[in-house]
This record gives C-alpha cells, structure tokens and sequence, in this order.
C-alpha cells in the first residue's frame, strides 16, 4: 500500500513537472521589460539596447573593452528545477568583429536555493555551454539539452564575453529560453490475450514503454481511450469488463473479459489504439484467448431461423434440419451439458446432476468440427 501510494505520489510530481514544457522559466527573456530579474545588465559595457533586436526592439549589448575581465549577465531560476530533468536552453547571438574572444550562453548548476550572486561565481555543481560564437555573425541560434545534475535545486543562464587584455568586439543577445524539455508521452508497445492460470477467465495485457499517469480504465471509458479496430468493443453484452489493474509502475495494463450476457467482440489481429496529448500509438493484438472459452468466437458465428428453441419448465427442446452435434455453454465459457448428435434435443437443466441457474445460456451447435449455429437462450 505505502509502495503504491509513494509511486502514485511521484507520478503526480513528475506530471506536475511536466506541465511546465514549452513554458519558458526565464522572466524578461527578449530584454523588452528592462531586464528584469536579470543581473548586471547595465553595468561596465553591458546596455539594453533599442536598435539592434531579434524580435522585438531590444537586446542585451556587450561590448569587449580590451581588459582582462569578462562581461557577463545572469538570471537565476529557482523552484522547478529537479535533479536528472532534462531542461532546453537557447538564446539568439549576433556578434561583430569579435577577436581574442567569444560570445557564449552558459547554464550554472546549484545545489543551494541562493546561489552567488557575483560576476565570478563560486560553489556551482557544473556549468554546461549551450553554445559560443567569435567573429562576425548575424542571429544566429544556440541551442542544446541539459540533464539537471545530482543534487541541483537552482540554475542560472549565464551570458557572457570571455575577456584578455586587446580582445575587441560586440556581442548582442536576445530571445533566451530556459524550459523543462518536452515529455516524450508513453507509448503502447505490445497487447498480449491469455488466459488466466486455473481459470477461464480471458485477459488482454498491455504494456507501455514508459509510466501512464492519470489513467483510470473502466467500462465507462475503455472504449474510447484504447479504441479497437472494426468497430469491435471490450464489452460483455452487459456492458462490463471484468476488470482493469495497473502494475505499481504503471506500465502494464491487465484487463479481464467480462462475457456477461454476450461476450465482447475483441479478437486476436484487432489493432488497439492509444492516445495521449498529441502522440497517438498502436498495437495489433496477439495471443490467444481460452481455447474452452471460446464462446466469444462462436457466437457470433451464423445463427439461422433453422435453428429452433424452446423453453419450458425444467428443460429446453432444441431442433435442427441436419444432423449436428449441440452442446449446452455458458455466460463463462464453461461446456455445462454435450447433448449428443442428432436433429432434436432435450435438455433437461432441472435434472438430477443438471441443475442450472437462471441465466443466459449458450446452444452450440458443430457439424464436422466446424460451427453451424450458435443461439442464446434465457432459463427464467
């Protein structure tokens, strides 16, 4: 139970996470607003400028003083990032004339909420470069994926210029973006029939490459968030199943076949569907269901008007034209009564040793091994 609930817990973590994609956690990202929230943007060669932008009016300008001291502005984000999450990082670099030095966006990891707040900063787990550029270049993209590292709680995206003593040129940044790297969604990857061990209960288990979060299978739904093809449903004639269990990692699906009623119209070679935001994956259904339960096949097998039943009190009278052989099934598969071969039966449910309880019944009916007629009938 605790094991369940600590996996449940940290699947909702994980999708609350992931909430974040395409959402850029960097405040004033195109420096349109001031520069807010980023550090020394206005300080010793560093300017907002209005008349060199990517998008927008503005862009953060550096300019290379020919000293041996580096230019750098920084932002700091704090709360969403998690160890082992994979964050995209970029930015848009325009630089002109840039020599003995370069251009680069950075990211530094932290494991402390208040990282230093310096132009040198000290006590940082990793600094990964999203990219750097030298010379003369016009917009130019810089772009890569980070796993956070062990232990890091807080990042910051570093813009700077390297800088030694003669090094000259211009630097222009614009458009950064810091965000939780797109969750690839689970896929279907294989849907498997069997039987239960020491039951007839038929099943079809599903496994996905990854967890499923926030995914309840019942009757209500399972139809439409994992369609079959044809046309064909999970549902017993009553419109159940008979149940649906997760794994603990929630990557495996058992679903038991309910035949209440009628079985469903599921059948080996249906292509089950799965989809989850804008991913949608398949799988073709192999295995094999119960062989002694193989009611569900049959009765959808021809049943013609030649095939005649009648119920009375106690017992149930069967005719056909041909000779054929009728065997008694039920709602679970089960074979209850062989009543011969012949071209009229008599079975006699209220018997001793026959006893059957009110419900649905099945009247097969086999000439050569191969299926005549399947018919329902009702014992009040």
């Amino acid at each position: 139970m605790i094991k369940n609930l600590l996996c449940r817990v940290s699947a909702c973590l994980l999708f609350a996470l992931f909430n974040l994609n395409a959402q850029n956690l960097l405040i004033d990202p195109s420096f349109e607003n001031g520069g807010s929230a980023w550090q020394m943007n206005t300080s010793g060669g560093r300017s907002i400028v209005n008349n060199v932008a990517h998008t927008g009016t503005h862009s953060e300008q550096m300019i290379i003083p020919g000293v041996a001291f580096p230019r750098a502005v920084w932002q700091t984000v704090i709360d969403t990032v998690m160890a082992g999450t994979l964050y995209d990082a970029s930015g848009w670099l325009e630089t002109d004339a840039i020599a003995g030095s370069t251009a680069q966006i950075m990211i530094l990891w932290f494991n402390s909420l208040t990282p230093p707040n310096n132009q040198v900063p000290a006590g940082y787990i990793r600094i990964d470069t999203v990219g750097k550029l030298s010379g003369t270049h016009p917009w130019t993209n810089l772009s890569q994926t980070f796993a956070a590292p062990a232990n890091a709680v807080t990042a910051q995206v570093y813009l700077e210029c390297t800088a030694a003593a003669g090094d000259t040129g211009t630097a222009w940044f614009d458009d950064l973006s810091f965000q939780v790297h797109p969750a690839v969604p689970p896929s279907l990857i294989s849907a498997v029939a069997g039987e239960q061990v020491g039951t007839n209960d038929d099943y079809v288990l599903l496994t996905f490459d990854k967890g499923v979060t926030n995914l309840t299978v019942t009757a209500l739904n399972i139809d439409s968030v994992i369609p079959l093809s044809g046309g064909h449903t999970w549902l017993s004639g009553f419109g159940t199943i008979g149940s649906a269990v997760w794994n603990p990692t929630f990557t495996k699906l058992l679903i038991t076949l309910s035949v209440t009623v009628s079985a469903p119209t599921i059948s080996v070679g249906d292509t089950i569907s799965f989809t989850q935001g804008q991913a949608q994956s398949k799988a073709v259904l192999t295995g094999s269901f119960n062989s002694a339960a193989s009611v569900r096949n049959r009765i959808t097998s021809v049943s013609t008007n030649l095939f005649r039943v009648a119920t009375t009190s106690g017992s149930v009278s069967f005719s056909y034209p041909e000779r054929v052989n009728v065997q008694i099934v039920d709602v679970r598969g089960h074979c209850i009564a062989h009543l011969g071969s012949g071209t009229v039966f008599r079975w006699d449910h209220n018997s001793a040793g026959q006893h059957a309880a009110t419900g649905f019944y099945f009247a097969q009916l086999t000439s050569n091994e191969h299926m005549v007629a399947c018919k329902r009938f009702f014992i009040p």
